[in-house]
């Protein structure tokens, strides 16, 4: 009987290491090839910026800016569409929205106003076979708990889809258990990947991958995918992604403990499973970047309480 106690200890000591290298270590020791110009980027140290848009004032739902999503080009309509997020008065969770900025030329934007009744941050638009899809972080009931879906046919009369495409998982000690939230979402091949911020109790900020072939069903991966490399980066959240020749890049924001500040930098991915923190060091002080790429032209956007800063980076 000693003998099988043993051996049951031993058994269930190796799983537990399997189990925790799984959860805690998911990049393994994947080697990287990735664009080294992207390494030199680095938004404080004097580059030329221009403010495209300010917040609200006192009386307006935008106040104050709070998440930006991301910006795509509708051909159709030859005009660029921005999605972003914002609050009135002291954030309270349940009541920031989101809202759409428009632009003929990508430099100068006009507000259009609110996207939904539904409280609402994080906004990720995909156009897709004459529909726009919006991924957007449910806040509509605090504590806040999943990702939502809504869709357009003029990416400005939006109607909610689906509550909870994304959830939290049942299992009370997961890594995602507590809430699902930040999805960044890009086609690849025949289907679409989605990178969200999953916490929990033992956890305040990790990147899930889920996948789908319709944009409303989706399969999460069980384990994170990407949970932060640097002394700034101790809990992480997607913010926007590019691809860019076989690389993926990133930006993403993560906790600074030593300072007690949310920062902003660039992970580096071949497959989007594995990530790779592109430079040591920060990038920004802002705790929101948005990528955009087109042709050979870079622009980032930084969110501020009161402004949004874009730099163009050749």
């Amino acid at each position: 009987m000693k003998r099988k106690n043993k051996l049951f200890i031993l058994l269930s000591s190796f799983i537990a290491i399997i189990m925790i290298v799984l959860i805690f270590f998911p990049k393994g020791y994947k080697k990287y090839s990735y664009p080294t110009e992207f390494k030199e980027i680095n938004l404080d140290k004097g580059l030329e910026y221009r403010t495209i848009m300010l917040a609200g004032n006192s009386s307006e739902w935008d106040e104050y800016i709070r998440e930006i999503g991301n910006i795509i080009y509708h051909l159709q309509n030859e005009e660029y569409l921005f999605f972003y997020s914002g609050h009135n008065g002291e954030y309270t969770q349940n009541n920031v929205f989101i809202g759409m900025a428009y632009s003929k030329d990508g430099i100068n934007w006009e507000k259009y106003g609110k996207m939904l009744d539904l409280s609402g941050e994080d906004p990720y638009v995909i156009y897709f076979n004459n529909n726009f899809y919006m991924f957007f972080e449910d806040k509509e009931e605090v504590p806040f708990r999943r990702i939502s879906l809504a869709t357009s046919k003029d990416g400005r009369n939006w109607e909610v889809a689906k509550r909870g495409v994304i959830n939290p998982s049942k299992f009370i000690f997961s890594w995602q258990h507590q809430d699902v939230s930040s999805p960044v979402v890009i086609q690849v091949n025949n289907g679409w990947v989605m990178i969200y911020e999953g916490r929990g109790f033992f956890n305040q900020g990790k990147f899930g991958y889920a996948y789908s072939e319709d944009l409303i069903n989706w399969n999460k991966k069980r384990c994170p995918i990407f949970s932060g490399e640097s002394y700034w980066d101790y809990h992480v959240v997607p913010d926007d992604i590019i691809k860019h020749d076989n690389s993926y890049i990133m930006t993403y924001h993560g906790y600074n403990k030593k300072i007690g500040e949310w920062q902003s930098g660039l992970a580096v991915s071949n497959n989007l499973k594995y990530w790779k923190t592109l430079t040591k060091d920060p990038i920004s002080e802002s705790d929101t970047l948005m990528i955009f790429k087109e042709d050979t032209l870079l622009r980032i956007l930084e969110e501020h309480d009161k402004e949004i800063k874009q730099y163009n980076i050749n």
